[in-house]
């Protein structure tokens, strides 16, 4: 009886925590914030990469928080790597070189998170856009005694087809169409 009354105890304070943890209409942040400096860049990533659109996605954890109060359902701006322009792994850790991105862009109830700016930006492309979409995969603490890897989008903004062929250096891509020429 005892090992049972026990066992309830911990599972109870554990969905408690996690309740609370997950609790963003308590002002609790869903996501932790990264405490500054503390952060280690393990690789750069520097893309032109094309929009795919953004996508529902429900979370399948099994934790009393899932899928509404977990912070993984939602929207997610999806993107495929078109071309790499700069890789940079600084050691022996880092992701290898990605073919797909993802941020997301909305929570469970559709609700906007993140940067304005950036939910922004998204809402206003087209699938198939092209996009200079620039990464970083970091190490480090993101709060005390809490270490764990993030990937912080650098830059997102729309390029055309020039732009693109000038980021990749290549000026042959930059001849007029024949269309074009008087």
């Amino acid at each position: 009886m005892a090992k049972h009354f026990l066992t309830a105890i911990v599972l109870s304070v554990t969905f408690l925590t996690l309740n609370v943890i997950a609790a963003p209409e308590k002002g609790i942040p869903i996501k932790p914030t990264t405490v500054q400096g503390k952060m280690e860049i393990l690789v750069v990533n520097r893309t032109i990469a094309k929009y795919d659109g953004t996508a529902f996605r429900l979370c399948r954890g099994r934790t009393s928080a899932c899928p509404e109060r977990c912070g993984h359902s939602g929207g997610f701006a999806n993107f495929s790597v078109v071309d790499y322009l700069q890789y940079d792994k600084r050691g022996k850790y880092g992701d290898a070189k990605k073919t797909s991105f993802t941020v997301q862009v909305t929570d469970f109830k559709k609700m906007p998170i993140g940067e304005k700016e950036l939910n922004k930006r998204i809402s206003s492309m087209k699938k198939g856009d092209l996009v200079l979409l620039c990464w970083n995969h970091t190490y480090g603490e993101v709060r005390p005694g809490v270490k764990s890897p993030q990937r912080p989008l650098i830059e997102l903004r729309k390029i055309t087809a020039k732009e693109a062929a000038i980021l990749r250096g290549n000026k042959t891509d930059l001849l007029p169409d024949k269309s074009e020429i008087p």
